[in-house]
């Protein structure tokens, strides 16, 4: 009966030089394993703080906008204010003219 290879053989103790590799190869596994984690974190917080100060300016520019259209309203509200005090004034001078003979109450 033939033996098989495995059998045939006899098991070989691991060298000290075998174990540092495999070691260092395992070590080197992780770390990379753990530098692609860190970079997807890295690179969702640097997207996150992108997605912040877009959104921080789109907000300064509707507030600057929202101020120029108060500005802007102030202004119109000024002219309205103004005209109706031109009216009333212009109103007020009509009542107090003395009227022509033709508009006066006939006795």
């Amino acid at each position: 009966m033939s033996a098989s290879p495995a059998q045939a053989e006899p098991s070989r103790p691991i060298s000290a030089g075998t174990t540092l590799t495999l070691s260092l190869a395992g070590s080197l596994v992780i770390a990379a394993f753990s530098a692609g984690i860190t970079f997807a974190v890295v690179t969702r917080l640097q997207q996150d703080v992108v997605d912040v100060r877009a959104q921080q300016a789109a907000q300064a520019n509707a507030i600057h906008a929202t101020e120029l259209r108060q500005e802007r309203m102030g202004g119109v509200l000024t002219g309205i204010r103004n005209d109706v005090s031109e009216m009333k004034g212009m109103l007020q001078r009509a009542v107090d003219e003395p009227r022509p003979a033709l508009y006066r109450a006939r006795p």
